[in-house]
């Protein structure tokens, strides 16, 4: 999950600071992936417990 925060701000930060940093397709491009990276941050939260179930199952 930290990861995927993490990410988020980078890409937000980098669509305010005038996207110098990630290469961009479209002038929305970096904000556009700031929203689908807080998006998996709320599935990853809602799935969470399932998500842990499946690594321990795999794991043994």
């Amino acid at each position: 999950k930290l990861m995927t925060y993490i990410m988020a701000t980078r890409f937000l930060t980098d669509y305010i600071d005038g996207d110098n940093y990630y290469k961009i397709k479209y002038p929305l491009h970096n904000l556009q992936r700031t929203r689908v990276q807080l998006t998996l941050l709320q599935d990853m939260e809602a799935q969470w417990d399932k998500m842990v179930h499946i690594i321990k199952k795999i794991s043994k």
